[in-house]
């Protein structure tokens, strides 16, 4: 499902572009520049870098830059301390231009405006910026995983400050039922010593200090009070549940930063990840024979502007599955883009036969029939498309 939305997000995006577009530098190579001038104060000279960055990104199918809205909001926090008023207002205005919904950009935005003492726009920027946390699928997923985290911290804390309380409250009462236990076969000062010693048996028996609290709330329930009893036995479960959790938390962490989701999470919200291209590579290195990893390195490749990369890996992709619908969809596109319409209406026709229910092969077809003044064949395929 996720490669379905990634081919339809960039296919939409795309078919508008002209080659001669296409053929600009990369965003990758424009945003060191835009950002280098404003350091110097050249806004003119960024503003036309950042906009140049924007153009192209836009005929490459990329709507946001995370990353480098992220960095220009850093810039507008760093000159709103050094009193640059014209600066912070660049950086504030394309930070927001490259990365409408960014979390980041929103809570930089605030600490800004805390360290000027604006307190009534900070506390609204606040509020958007968990509001795009919430809505945002990699900011979510790891802002449920820090979540988590500091529950299992806050979690563990508690237990630790309970089971000492337990053992100051009845440690007493425990050693002393120790004493009388042993004493029935041990005599002299080492009935004191050994009964001071089952106290904290975990430790001699290197179990560690997590068996340690377990076996503090086993030995004191039965000199706990009703509620003190509640309360061990939901820390027992809940402790003993932190693994599971944390685990979890790791895996969902692991997959969020994985380069294949990564690739995927860009493709389906069209937004520009420098890093993710050089991870994937280096995925598809190691396993060439995915054909989803070379879908995914070709719509990498084609943000990048590179459509010669991305046709060899669609047709990569083709050659290990045979009818890879979004495969053809992608690499039509790319005709197209060249103006080789009829090419392109030939990868079009093999995803609609290889995927009948993919929408965007369709519509993609009529567009391209619209370009070869094929107005019948044009409206039977948009009609097939809205089917």
């Amino acid at each position: 499902m996720t490669f379905r939305l990634a081919v339809a997000a960039l296919a939409a995006a795309a078919l508008f572009a002209t080659a001669d577009v296409r053929a600009q530098a990369a965003p990758r190579d424009l945003w060191p520049q835009a950002a280098s001038a404003a350091r110097d104060g050249d806004l003119d000279t960024a503003d036309k870098r950042t906009t140049a960055m924007l153009t192209t990104g836009r005929n490459y199918g990329i709507r946001s830059y995370p990353v480098y809205a992220a960095s220009a909001a850093g810039l507008g926090w760093e000159a709103a301390k050094g009193g640059n008023k014209e600066l912070t207002g660049w950086a504030v205005k394309t930070a927001n231009q490259l990365d409408p919904s960014s979390p980041a950009v929103a809570f930089s935005n605030a600490d800004r405006a805390v360290s000027l003492n604006r307190w009534g726009e900070a506390v609204p920027l606040v509020f958007q910026g968990f509001g795009r946390v919430i809505t945002n699928y990699r900011t979510n997923v790891l802002s449920r995983a820090d979540f988590l985290l500091v529950a299992a911290l806050a979690i563990a804390i508690t237990a630790i400050i309970f089971a000492i309380t337990l053992f100051i409250r009845y440690g007493r009462s425990m050693a002393h039922d120790f004493r009388e236990s042993l004493s029935t076969r041990f005599h002299g000062g080492s009935v004191t010593v050994l009964a001071f010693a089952l106290l904290f048996l975990p430790l001699f028996l290197w179990l560690g200090p997590i068996w340690l609290l377990f076996y503090w709330f086993a030995i004191f329930f039965g000199y706990a009070a009703p509620a003190e009893r509640i309360l061990i036995t939901v820390l027992l479960l809940i402790v003993a549940l932190l693994p599971i959790g944390l685990d979890a938390s790791s895996n969902w962490v692991a997959g969020v930063e994985s380069p294949a989701v990564l690739a995927a999470t860009s493709g389906e919200e069209q937004s520009y990840q420098p890093e993710a291209l050089r991870r994937l590579q280096e995925l598809v290195a190691v396993t060439p024979d995915n054909p989803m990893l070379h879908v995914l390195l070709g719509n990498l490749q084609s943000f990048e502007g590179a459509d010669e990369q991305a046709a060899v890996h669609y047709r990569r992709a083709i050659e290990l599955r045979k009818g890879y619908a979004g495969a053809h969809v992608n690499l039509g596109n790319l005709h197209f883009l060249d103006n080789e319409f009829q090419a392109a209406m030939t990868e079009y026709e093999r995803a609609q036969a290889a995927g009948p229910d993919l929408a965007i092969a369709y519509y993609n077809a009529s567009v391209a029939a619209g370009e070869m003044y094929k107005f019948d064949l044009q409206a039977q395929m948009l009609g097939k498309a809205r089917e």
